[in-house]
């Protein structure tokens, strides 16, 4: 999952993440929060897919994030995270989920 608010101009990051899942044989949702435009930014991988976030968790108080955010899940159920994700190859920044 990727996290985007709307103003975080992080297509490049989104295709590096959307890219390396591609390779993995992964698809990449990308999640919008209430009143952000639902889709895609043209341009990126088709491995991205839209989400929404009907619930408006993203735009309540408790979500106090910036910048691009990545969860990963594996198939046993680990979990990991990364925020404010710039474009690059490495993603090592993805921190496991306490």
């Amino acid at each position: 999952l990727l996290v985007a608010p709307e103003d975080c101009n992080c297509n490049g990051a989104i295709d590096t993440v959307a890219g390396q899942a591609a390779k993995a044989h992964e698809t990449v949702y990308l999640v919008s929060g209430p009143g952000q435009p639902a889709g895609v930014p043209a341009g990126l991988s088709s491995s991205v897919k839209p989400a929404a976030d009907v619930s408006g968790a993203l735009s309540g108080p408790s979500y106090s994030h910036s910048g691009l955010t990545a969860i990963l899940v594996t198939g046993t159920g680990t979990v990991s995270y990364a925020q404010q994700l710039q474009a690059s190859p490495n993603l090592r920044a993805l921190i496991p989920a306490a």
